[in-house]
């Protein structure tokens, strides 16, 4: 499995279509077989955005997922040979989950102030090791996480995540 840069122009396409049904793309990852798996998120308004409200997220329904699905389907079958996609690809639409995988800076910044969980490679300043705890800020070329639970601040640069995730506590 891969995941599709945002800088391809099957990201652009597929996103436009998203965006056509109200929702927008959070990630693509290419699946077996010249599949895909998309995941959508509701687009962000003021009175779901913040800290105390609802997720955003939350509003992706079964029937949002079904919509998009059909037409990335139909996508597939007119367009999808130029992007090495099947004609009659396996295609898997849903939400990322409150549990989401963190792999862009976008992601990050949308999980500012949230509880997260990052395993990490050596860089120069530090060893490699993995980190759970609020993600404090973002910057252009790292995260800082205030580790749980003595709330030491850690400093992470993004070529050295290997792999993240919101970390929801139940």
């Amino acid at each position: 499995m891969a995941f599709v840069d945002t800088q391809d122009l099957l990201w652009t396409e597929l996103a436009a279509i998203v965006q056509d049904e109200g929702l927008s793309v959070y990630d693509i990852e290419r699946a077996q077989r010249g599949g895909l798996r998309v995941f959508i998120t509701k687009n962000q308004s003021p009175e779901t955005d913040g800290e105390n409200n609802a997720s955003t997220e939350s509003g992706v329904t079964s029937g949002d997922c079904s919509r998009v699905c059909r037409r990335l389907m139909d996508f597939a079958t007119v367009s999808g040979s130029k992007y090495g996609l099947s004609p009659e690809a396996e295609i898997e639409v849903s939400s990322p989950g409150v549990n989401r995988t963190l792999r862009l800076q976008t992601h990050f910044s949308e999980a500012q102030g949230k509880r997260i969980r990052v395993v990490y490679a050596a860089s120069e300043n530090q060893p490699a090791g993995a980190a759970l705890g609020m993600l404090e800020r973002v910057t252009d070329r790292l995260i800082i996480v205030a580790s749980e639970p003595q709330g030491q601040s850690i400093e992470i640069p993004f070529i050295a995540v290997k792999r993240a995730n919101v970390e929801h506590k139940f």
